[in-house]
């Protein structure tokens, strides 16, 4: 049969993949892929586009065989190791679930284990025994057993050497189990306070007199009353010398107020500070009166009128009144020095700035107790808004 071949406008395209031919006198077209003129088993392809003929380029198809082949091979490489990959990873996570079961399942033998093995074991029920309010020397610890443990309190409610409290408390039942030790009592125990002897005070100042007190836990109280001794000298003490004492009993101290006076001289306060006038007024034989405050040039703190001119003779203990300074209101005010002081004269000087004292420290140190040994804020920090309060670290030997 002959045929006649027409390329058709898509063959026109030399990228055009198909061809298309004609029956001789036929006018219908057929395509027909290239593929079969292009066989390298044929003896003579060919493919007549309009009058010309065109062989095929037999190496660019071997080339293109060879790299197709070489295309499908790394794609079945690509797919089996995708499909390794899948199996490992399956077989990875078998593993693991395998052992995960077998840790858990061992975890929940072990907590087994713990919890309901000791039921197996003989026991002994103990049933704790009441201790309160009974001595401690009395006890027997052959008799009870259980692992004593003794705490000392002081408790002046109760006699020394008597239990006060126990834990667990009486009544509580215990499991004794014959490979473990015995439980646990807690015992808290009265102690007896020491005795310290009071020492003979009289001849020392009040100041010096109370620190040795406080040093010892006692509560000190004062009175005064009239004698030759200096102002301030204690002169007894109630209960009186070598008496035993235990800590928090009240020791009462009698101090001279010197020589009972029928008249006296009002003495000059002006310039005076505040807790020094109070002193030179005792001093004299006279009262503190009503302290008013005024803000002036003068410095702060410092006393610039009185009521009373300075002088004036005028009964025995005549109450005095005078007039403070707050000092200028434009003047830069600054924290005063309470090195040395005791914690009265540090919150009276403090007062007289129109300050408060803070939080107390008690701090480790050879200087008698009860004296301040530093301050915050320091001496000479400027007085603000904000600085309302100093807060003091007393010594504590």
């Amino acid at each position: 049969m002959k045929y006649k071949f027409t390329p058709s406008k898509k063959e026109r395209n030399p990228r055009s993949s198909h061809v298309s031919i004609r029956l001789k006198g036929s006018d219908k077209l057929r395509p027909i892929p290239p593929s079969r003129f292009y066989r390298l088993s044929d003896p003579e392809p060919f493919l007549q586009v309009g009058n010309k003929r065109k062989a095929p380029n037999r190496f660019r198809i071997a080339v293109k065989r060879v790299a197709d082949g070489y295309r499908a091979l790394f794609a079945r490489m690509r797919q089996k190791r995708k499909h390794r990959r899948e199996w490992l990873t399956l077989r990875l996570l078998r593993r693991l679930c395998l052992w995960t079961g077998a840790a858990t399942a061992l975890t929940l033998c072990v907590i087994f284990l713990v919890i309901f093995a000791p039921f197996g074991r003989p026991y002994m029920t103990l049933t704790v025994p009441d201790l309160t309010g009974k001595t401690l020397s009395s006890l027997s610890t052959e008799e009870l057993p259980l692992n004593l443990i003794v705490h000392y309190e002081k408790n002046p409610s109760y006699s020394p050497d008597t239990v006060i409290s126990q834990i667990p408390r009486g009544g509580v039942s215990r499991r004794i189990y014959s490979s473990e030790a015995y439980p646990d009592l807690v015992l808290t125990v009265s102690q007896a306070p020491a005795a310290y002897t009071l020492e003979d005070l009289s001849g020392k100042s009040l100041r010096d007199a109370s620190l040795v007190l406080q040093n010892r836990s006692l509560r000190v109280t004062a009175t005064e009353e009239y004698s030759s001794r200096p102002l301030g000298t204690v002169l007894s003490t109630d209960p009186p010398s070598g008496t035993s004492l235990y800590e928090g009993d009240t020791v009462t101290l009698r101090v001279s107020g010197g020589q009972k006076p029928r008249r006296a001289y009002v003495p000059d306060l002006s310039g005076l500070s505040e807790s020094a006038a109070r002193d030179r007024l005792q001093y004299a034989g006279l009262s503190v009166g009503r302290i008013q405050y005024q803000i002036s040039s003068l410095p702060m703190g410092t006393v610039i009128d009185q009521q009373i001119p300075a002088y004036t003779m005028v009964q025995a203990s005549t109450e005095i009144s005078f007039c403070v300074s707050l000092g200028d209101r434009y003047m830069l005010k600054t924290v005063p020095d309470l090195y040395g002081r005791s914690e009265t004269e540090a919150a009276g000087l403090l007062r007289e700035y129109g300050l408060t004292v803070g939080r107390v420290y008690p701090i480790g140190n050879a200087a008698p107790r009860g004296t301040v040994i530093s301050q915050s804020p320091l001496p000479g920090t400027p007085l603000t808004s904000s600085v309302w309060s100093v807060d003091i670290y007393v010594s504590s030997p």
